[in-house]
């Protein structure tokens, strides 16, 4: 999907206006949403264009895609996102909205795996981290939701971290609510972020079951572990 969009960003003039009408539907490739909050706000900003019948955006796909009722210009669509501070990469129509963009929100950190020894061993019910470290390895604990935007960023940086680390495995906690309040009434919150500020959060684990690290930067969490794989 992220491949696609960047095809039609390419393929989209980002500054002329054309005009766009039913039955297509229009695809909005935007720059710098990174939080549950913005996507909402850019969904009501193309909601309230009058021939806008319905829209959907999601920062964890970086864009927005909208169901015509009238025919309009890609103008009105530039202004209004524009105008919340985030920008317009390009804009296409296309005959049916993406199910990643319609569904974008819900988008978990490590849907995309990489290929790594990661695995999601909680979706908000408790769990005991200790029961799930990877034999042999670093494992990292990757608390995060599919509304954060830092922890999407976090879990592709850990992605790329172990394209050369094959001892490094993640076990991925999602508060896997709509909202950050009802994710943080999860009962895993209670029992493993209670005195945290807010996530990503991790919580990382030498090969013998020691723990090396606790904190919110994925560069810590490299550093660290780096660091420790040098002593060995």
């Amino acid at each position: 999907m992220r491949r696609l969009l960047a095809l039609l960003v390419l393929a989209a003039p980002p500054a002329r206006a054309e005009t766009v009408a039913p039955p297509a539907h229009v695809v909005v490739h935007i720059d710098g949403m990174v939080c549950h909050g913005c996507q909402r706000k850019v969904t009501e900003a193309l909601e309230a264009l009058p021939f806008v019948a319905d829209a959907a955006a999601s920062f964890a796909v970086g864009g927005a895609c909208l169901d015509l009722a009238a025919e309009g210009d890609t103008a009105p669509i530039r202004e209004a996102v524009n105008g919340l501070g985030y920008t317009v990469t390009g804009i296409e129509a296309v005959d049916a909205c993406p199910p990643e963009l319609r569904e974008g929100h819900r988008v978990d950190p490590w849907d995309d795996t990489g290929g790594h020894d990661v695995l999601v061993i909680s979706r908000g019910e408790a769990v005991t981290l200790e029961d799930h470290l990877a034999p042999g390895k670093f494992t990292i604990v990757d608390f995060g939701a599919p509304w954060c935007g830092p922890c999407h960023a976090a879990a592709a940086a850990l992605r790329a971290y172990m394209d050369d680390h094959a001892d490094v495995a993640v076990r991925a906690i999602t508060l896997d609510a709509d909202d950050p309040e009802a994710s943080y009434a999860l009962p895993v919150v209670e029992q493993h972020l209670k005195w945290v500020a807010g996530i990503p959060w991790f919580i990382v684990y030498d090969p013998g079951g020691r723990v090396i690290y606790k904190g919110s930067e994925v560069e810590a969490v490299t550093r660290t572990i780096d660091k420790r794989r040098s002593r060995r």
